[in-house]
Order: structure tokens, then sequence, then C-alpha cells
């Protein structure tokens, strides 16, 4: 492993998990910028191979630091790659958790512009967020949630119903066991929603996570 634009070299684990991914040198995450694991980049690539080599020249050109996982030998790192992303191909590049695909991923999102964007972290901080509010199910993340278009699954008793927003509608509206309701009764509905949960009454779930 190095990193680049460091000559630091660590040998390789010899009690690592197998199925884990390696885990991270503390010298060298002394040199990557402190925004976090979920936004450390990495690059699981080959030695001599020419689109590894070219992603690593893409993220150079474009002022990231990375971390440079050379996986040619190492049969243990590159099975929990294949098991974690469907796939063998190589290289594949990593921003914390999330795999973001091979070369020509990368090379499509530099052209499109948002490269930047997406390695600086910003999707994956979204997403963490995003799993946040679905997970604390109070009267503001719902609402929140229900605003950015998702939709929430109440099961009572193994009967399912949903509630979205229709915010196209004029004027808008709010979806509520099958019964359509004004916008402005949103929040006395999703109250009455979180109260039932809490009771024990029904249980709450996104079709977003069902699909």
């Amino acid at each position: 492993m190095k990193w680049f634009g460091s000559d630091k070299k660590k040998a390789p684990s010899t009690d690592a998990k197998e199925g884990a991914p390696p885990e991270l040198d503390a010298t060298a995450l002394s040199d990557q910028p402190s925004t976090g694991s979920e936004t450390d980049i990495v690059i699981y690539g080959l030695t001599d191979d020419r689109r590894s080599e070219a992603l690593r020249d893409l993220l150079k050109e474009a002022g990231f630091l990375f971390r440079d996982e050379r996986v040619d030998e190492d049969l243990s790192t590159r099975a929990w790659l294949q098991r974690s992303t469907g796939n063998d191909a190589l290289p594949k590049l990593f921003v914390g958790t999330q795999c973001l695909g091979t070369y020509e991923d990368i090379q499509a999102l530099a052209f499109r512009g948002e490269l930047k964007r997406v390695l600086g972290g910003e999707d994956v901080r979204e997403e963490l967020d995003r799993k946040r509010l679905k997970a604390e199910m109070s009267v503001a993340s719902i609402i929140k949630l229900l605003e950015d278009e998702e939709s929430l699954v109440v099961n009572e008793a193994g009967v399912e119903t949903e509630t979205w927003l229709e915010p196209s509608r004029a004027p808008s509206i709010i979806l509520f066991e099958g019964e359509p309701h004004p916008i402005a009764e949103m929040h006395r509905i999703v109250s009455q929603i979180v109260e039932r949960h809490r009771k024990g009454k029904i249980s709450l779930g996104w079709r977003s996570d069902q699909e």
C-alpha cells in the first residue's frame, strides 16, 4: 500500500479477517485530510495496468489525495471486492464504504463536471443524512422526507397503506390512508402517525427501502 505523494509502505497484515477491507495505516492517515472516514478516497488497482494507472493520473490531475491499494497478489482483498461490488473488474474507486465504480465510471463523472462534488463526499454525506432521518421517525424527519418525495409505508396488523405528498397538484395535497387531505393538515397527520408508532400500534418503513 502506498499513498499518492508519499513513499511510505506497509507490509500486508497477517491477521486481517477474510472478507473485510484492509485496515488503514495510522501513519499514512496522517497525510490524509481530516474529513472523516466517510470521505476517504481509495483506489484498488493493479501495478502494471493501463486503466489503473489512468485512474491514478485522473485523480492526481484533479488534485485529490487518495490511498493507492495495489492488490496484484492480495487475493483476500480481491475476493472482498468481488463480493461487495458483484464483479472482479479493476481498478475500483471507493469513497468511504461506497464504491463509485471503475475507471470508466470516474472518467464519466469528470466529463460531466461532477467529480469534485462526488469525490468531495457530498453524495456520501447526503446518503448518511437520509439514512439518519429514516431511522429517526420523528415528526420533523418524516415531514422532511415526505417533502423530498419519499413515500411512508404504514403497516397496521399486516395491512399496508402509504402516505406521500403530491406537491404538483393544485392545491398541494397529502395522501393518507387512501384519502387526499390539504397540505395544511400534514403536521397533524404526521403527528398522529408518530404517536401511534410510539405506542406500538403500527410499524413504519419507507417504500424506497423496499424496492
